[in-house]
């Protein structure tokens, strides 16, 4: 009978007698990024959503945000399509990207919160007196300015017009003319006939200014001439 034998070899246990048991290192964990520039992001340009209100510095536009921090973000658009003129003043979300530069947001979209007025329309109109009695004539074409031919004259009537002139209020009657309603500011309008009227030796005796409108009035002998913008506001 043949017997066979099988040899085992095995290393031999260290032994942990004296020392701390073996234990997996725990993973390296870097803190986020977001952690670590808070306010800027020199590689990634990481996307920002900022609330808050838009104002106007001599350096430019930027967002004071309404976290507990009050935080100031310069602003800057990507393209043309963003005008931050339009948002000044107004509570507003501001999507964009961070930039290696320190509270600078390229701006790529901005959403206000506050309603948006539609374009406030202004009615020019002039003031005539004297007038020529039961007609609604304008005074001697030679002494006045021709009409301003920028506009379109839509209404023409006889009107009990209130003028002053130093500490005088003079009432009579005059001629009234209105324009059709314009979006844009006439300011052409208002400088034709300062400049016309300056011309041809009236006087400005008054200039008033408020939120309903703007008025000029110019005088020459026992003639008035008042001209001037009416705005109307309304929202959309």
């Amino acid at each position: 009978m043949v017997t066979s034998f099988i040899l085992i070899l095995t290393p031999k246990p260290q032994s942990n007698q004296g020392k701390h048991p073996l234990r997996p290192k725990p993973p390296l964990i870097l803190p986020a990024v977001g952690k670590l520039f808070p306010n800027f992001s020199p590689i990634l340009h990481r996307s920002i959503i900022a609330q808050g209100i838009i104002q106007k510095s001599t350096k430019g536009y930027y967002l004071q945000a309404n976290d507990k921090d009050k935080t100031l973000w310069t602003l800057q658009p990507k393209s043309q399509n963003v005008n931050l003129a339009d948002f000044q003043d107004q509570k507003v979300e501001v999507k964009g990207n961070m930039t290696p530069t320190p509270n600078l947001i390229e701006i790529s979209e901005v959403v206000s919160f506050d309603p948006k007025p539609s374009p406030t329309p202004t009615v020019p109109a002039i003031l005539f007196s004297p007038n020529t009695p039961n007609s609604p004539n304008l005074p001697d074409s030679s002494v006045l300015p021709a009409l301003y031919s920028g506009l379109t004259w839509e209404l023409t009537q006889s009107k009990t017009i209130l003028f002053t002139s130093g500490k005088r209020r003079i009432e009579q009657e005059g001629v009234y003319l209105q324009s059709s309603q314009v979006t844009d500011f006439p300011q052409a309008f208002l400088d034709y006939y300062t400049n016309e009227l300056t011309n041809l030796g009236f006087k400005q005796s008054l200039n008033s200014s408020e939120p309903s409108g703007t008025t000029i009035t110019f005088a020459k002998d026992d003639l008035f001439l008042t001209f001037g913008v009416k705005h109307i506001l309304r929202f959309g």
